[in-house]
């Protein structure tokens, strides 16, 4: 075994477990992270599964002895890293795209009960008169 695969073999072993622990994790604190982040309980728990299939996935690519080459391992690897970046940007942009939105729905109604507030004033002190 050389060097370079002894590292590209402990990378997948840490990979794998990240990944899994990551999935339990945010498969047991999904109702807590929800509620937490704001975002629905399915969301999360559709997350804490990609995890765990991805650590899979790379559990086996980790455990797999007789592989044709080391960097079509790593290579389609980081695909799927690529591949999760993309998701998980996306998720962010919704969520951020939703937060933004309950913000602008928030300063609408602030607005909203200001004018009430102050119209009301108004009227009062223009009846004065």
């Amino acid at each position: 075994m050389t060097k370079a695969s002894t590292f590209s073999d402990r990378l997948l072993w840490i990979d794998c477990t990240g990944a899994v622990i990551a999935g339990v994790l945010v498969l047991l604190l999904s109702r807590w992270l929800g509620a937490l982040e704001g975002l629905p309980h399915e969301v999360l728990i559709f997350t804490g599964t990609a995890n765990l299939l991805y650590g899979s996935y790379s559990f086996s690519l980790a455990v797999r002895k007789s592989a044709p080459c080391i960097c079509s391992k790593c290579s389609l690897l980081q695909t799927l890293c690529g591949l999760w970046c993309v998701l998980v940007f996306s998720f962010n942009i919704i969520r951020l795209s939703h937060r933004l939105r309950v913000f602008i729905w928030q300063v609408k109604r602030c607005m909203w009960v200001d004018w009430r507030l102050w119209s009301g004033v108004l009227a009062k002190h223009l009846q004065r008169r």
